[in-house]
């Protein structure tokens, strides 16, 4: 995970391992106003007012960035950068243990 904050840009990059890809698929859907079941293979890139988001499942990373020179879009940008810090440091939901096969 890494933060690059300069006057006039901001850069947000994530990248995990494959237990983790729903987290940053779930984080992708939220940022970007989708549909909380769309499934994304390959990349996907969204951008508004500025703000660019890029979901990429091959390499299993986030890239946010903006170039805007007002503090609002980078205030917004850190802001939606906090939201998938938050998730990523929420536990993995622990798998459902399989049937004990040995009685």
């Amino acid at each position: 995970m890494s933060e690059t904050v300069s006057d006039d840009s901001y850069e947000f990059k994530v990248k995990v391992d494959k237990s983790r890809l729903p987290d940053l698929q779930w984080c992708y859907n939220q940022l970007t106003d989708q549909s909380k079941t769309r499934t994304i293979s390959g990349v996907a890139t969204y951008e508004k007012d500025g703000l660019t988001i890029e979901f990429n499942t091959w390499k299993k990373r986030i890239i946010m960035y903006t170039d805007a020179i007002n503090d609002s879009a980078i205030a917004d940008a850190k802001a939606k950068a906090k939201v998938i810090k938050d998730k990523l440091k929420a536990p993995k939901k622990p798998k459902k243990p399989a049937n004990d096969w040995r009685g």
